[in-house]
């Protein structure tokens, strides 16, 4: 590395020149970065719930819609109906809208629907009869691609109405996608600008010179620009689980500016000239730095084998990332540290009376209070221990934002008027044409919603049986031969003249398939979702069990149920896979099981300490927070690499006195240590200030693993390597 570094200089302006290009190439390519939060970001192409939901919106429709609840003065009045009927035909008019249906349709169907109307104010209208809804169905690419516009046009239209004193509510998985993208986009700017300046000031404070602040951020900054240029090259847009990447990268690389400023200080008394100061520094660095990119980039790409698409592309652009910006930093900070580090006036970057003092008291304590260390270590892992079981899985997306959030407060206007805003369907399948039509199966199809509703507290919608069999108790009272004849000419009929969608969002020209859609509150966790799903599946076999039916569960509510699995075995397989190739790494660089053993208890405490925090915290695991794990480990044993370095190094050069060694590791790399600890931890931290729920607790989770991983390798990585004399054999670097 000495070699390398010394060429590094002698060309300096032409790496600079490179350098400087290759950031201008991907900060010009951030100019295409784009905003989403589709359904099938989530979710992976040959996963099998999204290919039956896809199938789903093939046979009945896109089933992403905008949902508009309005609470007039006076519902049932001529102004208002004239209104609601404008602004439905307007709406209508929007490029990506399918179709819109409210209580004014009924009259538009003539005599049919005028028979039945009472089922459709049921849907229609609320319990108090005082809102009424709009329900907006959009094609694929309005969801996809126009959903942004489509509501930004709704609005306008309604708050051009000229209907005074009206409430107005939207939701739907329309909005909430809008949402979300809004958020989404929002959030990443916010992120960014209070990174910066938070982690500025810290520097600042800590470091106490403008130059060397100036140039640590500004290598972390060309860091972030590579990694999120290439990210944009490959062809990815900005969501909510990989704007996170941004501030990982940002706070992450500021470790290696302190500890290559900390090492190269070191190197001030034995080198003659500034050049050589530098080059004798980083490379006694270089080597542990590398190391800890490439364990904690192993953490991040261990989430690479995650069943979701979303945390799957996280995992493996911010393991580039983390390679990014070993290249970044260990070829061009060395040569910002030479243009503006004026070393004859630098003085070490300590508190004598209050960071030496504790340093000598941690060296102290690890080496004569061995009982107390275990004790402590003892009863605070098994304490929480117990948080393990309070930590809950939850991907509601509502719990996401603010209870003043539009989101929030209209979702809630939805559940106590409408019963609702979660769509949970039952598509049911049958080889029998018309089977859809028979008064038997119609009825039975009553049965199943009547008694879903009694078990599970949901509300249902409209379904092709409400709609054939309140239309013939009407017209045939109970003759059942005049209601067969009458059903399938009255559905038959309906069914071709019904130019806006409405019953083929239903049933099947053939009536072979039939959709039964169910909506539940805003407030169902996605792990009540799954148990209602399993529940409705053993209700429908039971119901349709005679009749030759295949019943499946589909939609984009019980396919973010299924979310719920997919954190549980995220959690599981990446942190099993992370923490078992960095275990691998650390034992195969320094050649030792005893010391590979201690690193693995060491890292394995951190870990318990951060999820036993969580639970007592009452942090669930979400799409934001699910990464927690494979992240912590790779991040802990960051610190972990420098302190066995250091270790093997003090080790030699005392000529394997513990003791000395230990004290002499403590005083010299514990100030990077806690330097590089107290600004990513701070610096996390201030995600708190995030409207996001996820990004707000992704930061305190990745303070407390800053904490952990400081506890763990100024403690008790030290005083098992004392306690039990474990060799480490010097790396030559």
């Amino acid at each position: 590395m000495n070699a390398y570094l010394k060429l590094l200089f002698k060309h300096k302006r032409e790496v600079l020149i490179l350098f400087t290009g290759i950031t201008v190439f991907f900060a010009y390519q951030l100019k295409n970065i784009s905003v989403e939060s589709r359904t099938q970001m989530w979710f992976k192409k040959d996963d099998s719930y999204y290919i039956k939901y896809k199938k789903f919106k093939e046979e009945f429709g896109n089933d992403h819609i905008l949902i508009i609840g309005i609470r007039p003065q006076r519902l049932f009045s001529q102004e208002t109906q004239i209104y609601i009927k404008q602004i439905s035909e307007k709406i209508r008019a929007i490029e990506g809208v399918h179709s819109v249906t409210s209580i004014i349709d009924v009259e538009r169907f003539s005599s049919f629907l005028r028979l039945h109307k009472n089922t459709f104010n049921d849907f229609f209208l609320s319990k108090d009869k005082e809102a009424t809804q709009i329900v907006v169905n959009v094609t694929e690419e309005g969801s996809q691609f126009l959903r942004r516009k489509i509501i930004r046009k709704v609005r306008k239209i309604i708050e051009e109405s000229n209907i005074p004193e009206k409430e107005v509510y939207f939701s739907g998985s329309l909005f909430m996608g809008a949402e979300l993208d809004r958020y989404a986009k929002e959030n990443t700017w916010k992120i960014i600008l209070f990174t910066l300046a938070g982690i500025s000031l810290i520097l600042l404070l800590i470091l106490k010179k403008f130059s060397l602040t100036f140039i640590v951020l500004l290598t972390s900054i060309i860091a972030v620009i590579w990694s999120m240029g290439f990210y944009v090259v490959m062809g990815n847009a900005i969501n909510l689980v990989t704007n996170m990447i941004i501030p990982l990268v940002l706070i992450i690389s500021i470790a290696f500016g302190i500890h290559i400023i900390n090492r190269v200080q070191e190197e001030l008394p034995r080198a003659d000239t500034k050049k050589e100061t530098i080059i004798s520094g980083v490379s006694h660095i270089w080597v542990p730095c590398f190391l800890t990119s490439l364990t904690t980039s192993i953490g991040f790409f261990s989430l690479y084998f995650s069943p979701s698409n979303a945390i799957s592309k996280f995992g493996l652009y911010t393991a580039s990332a983390m390679l990014f910006e070993f290249i970044v930093f260990f070829h061009i900070f060395p040569l910002f540290l030479h243009f503006t580090y004026k070393f004859k006036s630098q003085k070490r970057i300590k508190n004598k009376s209050l960071l030496e003092g504790f340093l000598s008291w941690n060296s102290r304590v690890i080496t004569s209070r061995k009982r107390v260390i275990i004790f402590i270590f003892l009863i605070s892992t098994i304490i929480l221990s117990g948080g393990f079981s309070r930590i809950s899985v939850n991907t509601n997306q509502l719990k996401y934002f603010s209870s003043k959030s539009e989101l929030v407060k209209s979702a809630k206007f939805f559940d106590k008027h409408f019963g609702g805003i979660y769509p949970i369907q039952a598509v049911l399948t049958s080889d029998q044409e018309n089977i859809f039509q028979k008064p038997k199966i119609l009825n039975k199809i009553l049965d199943f919603q009547k008694q879903t509703i009694e078990e599970d507290n949901l509300r249902k919608e409209i379904s092709v049986a409400d709609i054939a069999l309140s239309t013939n108790s009407v017209l045939h009272g109970e003759n059942p031969t005049k209601q067969e004849k009458s059903s399938i000419n009255f559905l038959s009929l309906l069914l071709r003249n019904d130019d806006r969608g409405f019953l083929n969002r239903l049933v099947d020209n053939e009536f072979r398939k039939t959709v039964v859609t169910f909506r539940a509150s805003s407030e169902i966790s996605s792990k009540e979702m799954m148990k209602i799903q399993s529940r409705l599946q053993a209700l429908a076999r039971k119901v349709f069990d005679k009749e030759n039916l295949s019943v499946e569960l589909t939609g984009i509510i019980p396919l973010y149920a299924h979310f719920y699995e997919y954190i549980v075995n995220t959690q599981i397989i990446s942190f099993l896979i992370a923490f078992s190739l960095i275990i691998v790494i650390i034992g195969l660089t320094f050649r030792s099981f005893s010391l590979t053993l201690v690193v693995a208890l060491s890292n394995l405490i951190s870990i318990i300490m951060i999820f036993g925090l969580m639970g007592y915290i009452g942090i669930n695991l979400d799409a934001g927070t699910v990464m927690i794990a494979s992240i912590a480990i790779g991040i802990i044993v960051d610190d972990t690499i420098h302190t066995l370095f250091r270790i093997g190094w003090e080790l030699k050069n005392t000529k394997q006195d513990y003791k000395k060694a230990l004290r002499g590791t403590i005083k010299t790399l514990g100030r990077a240590l806690i330097i590089t600890s107290t600004v990513n931890g701070l610096g996390f931290l201030i995600l708190i200030f995030s409207d996001f729920k996820p990004a707000k607790f992704f930061g305190i989770l990745m303070a407390l693993t800053m904490l952990s991983a400081l506890v763990a390798d100024m403690i008790l990585l030290p005083f098992l390597i004392y306690k039990f004399k474990i060799k480490i054999r010097k790396i030559n670097i």
